[in-house]
């Protein structure tokens, strides 16, 4: 179905405003699956707008104009398009109540011309304007829809929103999504190149948009809904993730800066700039962004060597020898500038932004850019020769951006030549060239409040003393307070935010109402738009994982333990560290998503299958299975729900035992198995969990059985693990466990390492 936008003023083509109307009626049209062909502007003159109008006609399905529905006399759009379509002006007695009313309600007089603003089309559907005097409507030609709103941003979008828009849906059946990779790094050419075969598919599409310094890549994709458009493109995405890597820096992000806010946030961690020639633009870039308050330190702009040498105490000699535009200089910058933030990270810029190069002959666009945080320094070196001034000022400020992107997700490898800050072996003599001087800070004027509470110049013994005990009793009633704060409400809120609605998500269908009467029905086209081949969930994939699946293909399953929060889905990767840091949503996450080990076919054949989740100190995630330490507890939760893409299935827990992976502390029980020679080998691995299980539970293991272990860091030592193993249920028995007869194991086998720590404990 093509669509085309008339926009009708003057004051549009003089650009004395900004044409967001077009703009927005763009972007609404595609969301529900309408493609705009055609665009253009036509000023208040009747002749221009009939020919644009005769023009669109001929070529397009649904005509939607803006503006040009005031009361004044160079307001002729309704009376215009009536004359083209030739179809006869009426009185809409309820829009010109409406408008009569708008004009008392404000204590205004209603002048005569307003009422042409009620005069439309004999036979339109109307639009009530709620935000304004003007209505809208819609007429027909034959199969053709025109469509007439007004020009005020507030009342064009208002009315789309609240009449055209679900009309519009209900006759496509359609919707268009965008999702957009940004990618910095790797340039327009390259990145086409990497990706050229994907660019060739139809739906989705791959198109790549080049940016200032970075190369964004927009998959689109039409299906009935916007669950049904993601699962096309999402596959998609995966293969670019995959081909183009750490080069990608966000999904659906506005900028780098962004990125990197919002990183530092979640590490909590604080950065400090020191730029030379860019003069405060990377930190005008991340002050730029929401928040960046909690993040941002300070900044230091020092453009000459006296005030790099005077501010962040970079070394005269060193400047001497290296020149301000060196690596050396660099280094001493960023060091200078975290040294006197007190921040964890330090940034540094310092280069030629042109038109002039360097004394030596050093090209204008050569730039140094390092990162540092206590233990090491990053050095980037970035030639941008033959650009503006303002171009190289802001690819050296991305750059700087990417590194301390790369450094948030511990992509260290790819920041550029790194270098502890030791001064010792190789390393002593650029260290001891690099470290900053210190810095003079002076004395501010004494302030009287302060005097009060700290000691100070002249106070006796006794008031230092008193002091002193008001301040450790201050300090440690706020560190209390600030600790059960951040342990008790920010780590769970933290933790939990990203899963607050995925259970709501898992199982639930989407139902969509119909309307009664569309008002397009009103005209009898006779020829609707043939709906788009259906878009549905893969096959292999249930209705009750389809909207996961839309999110995340990765999704495999969904495990519970009714009644203790451990309910969360479970996905799978390649490997078993992908989400070892990343939410469901591919964000990265201190506290992951709990996975199935990678090895696991989750086709049914597996012998035993093994789910991993972090541990969080208030129960939540995998936090439940160190609650296992009681046999009460155990009593009161003996099953484990695990529902996969094939099977929906119930697991008797028979062993609960403590484990340890690290090679120091062997020997070791390779509880990790996934493959077994036969059923005896299987039996024997069974025999050993029964052997280290806190209890002794009444659950029988044949040698057909599958089980399912759930494991999670315990802090009985260090990097312990907690396993609870529990054995699927077969057709022909009831879902549930004795209970009574489960005891204490008395002979429980620990661990190694946990009897080298207890060694009053007798060894089994």
């Amino acid at each position: 179905m093509r669509a085309e936008i008339i926009s009708v003023g003057t004051e549009l083509l003089l650009g004395d405003i900004l044409n967001t109307d077009a703009q927005y009626l763009s972007r609404q049209l595609a969301a529900v699956g309408i493609t705009v062909h055609f665009q253009s502007t036509v000023g208040d003159n009747p002749e221009r707008l009939k020919s644009a109008l005769s023009i669109a006609l001929s070529r397009s399905d649904i005509i939607i104009t803006s503006g040009g529905l005031g009361p004044t006399a160079d307001d002729l759009t309704c009376q215009t398009i009536c004359e083209e379509l030739g179809v006869e002006q009426e009185l809409h007695e309820p829009s010109l109540e409406h408008i009569q009313e708008f004009f008392e309600k404000r204590g205004r007089e209603m002048t005569e011309n307003n009422r042409k603003q009620a005069m439309l089309p004999k036979g339109c559907v109307v639009f009530p304007n709620t935000e304004g005097t003007a209505p809208g409507c819609a007429v027909a030609k034959g199969n053709q829809l025109i469509i007439m709103l007004p020009g005020p941003p507030r009342e064009l979008q208002a009315m789309f929103e609240k009449s055209v828009k679900p009309q519009l849906m209900e006759m496509t059946k359609q919707t268009i999504v965008s999702h957009t990779l940004h990618i910095f790094g790797m340039g327009e050419s390259a990145v086409e190149t990497t990706i050229a075969d994907l660019m060739e598919g139809e739906n989705p599409t791959v198109a790549p948009y080049a940016k200032e310094g970075e190369v964004q890549l927009r998959v689109t994709a039409m299906a009935p809904s916007q669950a049904d458009a993601d699962t096309l493109i999402y596959p998609v995405m995966d293969e670019l993730r995959r081909r183009l890597g750490r080069a990608i820096y966000g999904q659906d992000v506005d900028n780098l800066e962004q990125v990197v806010v919002e990183g530092l946030t979640r590490c909590d961690f604080h950065i400090a700039v020191a730029e030379s020639c860019t003069g405060g633009l990377l930190a005008k870039r991340i002050v730029d962004i929401p928040g960046a308050s909690k993040v941002m330190e300070c900044s230091f702009i020092t453009y000459s060597d006296e005030k790099k040498t005077k501010l962040l105490g970079v070394p005269p000699k060193l400047l001497k020898k290296y020149t301000a535009v060196s690596q050396e200089a660099a280094c001493s910058m960023a060091i200078g500038a975290r040294r006197a933030a007190r921040s964890d990270l330090g940034v540094s810029i310092t280069g030629y932004a042109g038109p002039e190069g360097g004394p030596n002959g050093e090209p204008a666009g050569s730039v140094w850019i390092a990162l540092t945080d206590e233990e090491r320094i990053w050095a980037r070196h970035i030639s941008v020769a033959g650009a503006s001034r303002s171009y190289v000022r802001h690819v050296a400020a991305s750059h700087a951006l990417d590194m301390v992107r790369l450094y948030l997700v511990d992509d260290v490898d790819f920041m550029g030549n790194c270098m502890p800050l030791k001064k010792k072996g190789k390393n002593k003599k650029f260290v001891k060239c690099i470290m900053p001087l210190p810095v003079p800070t002076g004395k501010g004027p004494k302030k009287k409040g302060l005097q009060k509470i700290l000691p100070w110049k002249g106070d006796s013994a006794g008031q230092v003393f008193s002091k002193l005990l008001f301040l450790v009793a201050l300090l440690a009633f706020l560190g209390s307070a600030g600790w059960l704060l951040y342990d008790q409400v920010y780590v769970p809120w933290k933790a939990n935010s990203a899963y607050d609605s995925l259970s709501d998500l898992y199982g639930d269908a989407t139902q969509v109402e119909q309307p009664e009467t569309p008002w397009w029905d009103v005209f009898h086209l006779t020829s609707q738009p043939e709906p788009a081949e259906d878009v549905s969930t893969p096959e292999g994939v249930p209705d009750s994982f389809a909207k996961l699946y839309a999110l995340n293909p990765d999704v495999k399953g969904w495990v519970q333990i009714e009644n203790t929060g451990l309910n969360y889905p479970v996905v799978q990767a390649s490997d078993n560290d992908y989400y070892l840091y990343k939410d469901f949503y591919g964000n990265y996450s201190k506290y992951g998503t709990p996975f199935f080990d990678y090895r696991n076919k989750l086709d049914g054949t597996d012998r035993n299958i093994i789910v991993y989740g972090h541990r969080l100190i208030n129960g939540q995630m995998f936090g439940a299975l160190e609650n296992y330490k009681t046999l009460k507890y155990y009593k009161n939760h003996p099953m484990i729900q695990m529902d996969t893409l094939d099977e929906e299935n119930q697991w008797k827990i028979f062993s609960v035992f403590y484990a340890s992976t690290r090679e120091e502390h062997a020997p070791n029980f390779d509880y990790l198995r996934t493959d077994f020679s036969s059923d005896g080998d299987f039996l024997t691995f069974v025999d050993e969990l029964r052997e280290r299980s806190l209890y002794d539970i009444p659950v029988d293991v044949q040698g057909d059985d599958q089980i399912i272990m759930l494991s999670s860091c315990s802090h009985i030592f260090k990097d312990a693990r907690v396993v609870a193993v529990g054995r699927k249920v077969r057709p022909d028995e009831e879902a549930t466990v004795d209970v009574s007869k489960a005891t204490v194991n008395e002979d429980c086998l620990m661990p190694e390492i946990w009897y080298k720590e207890h060694p009053e404990v007798s060894h089994p």
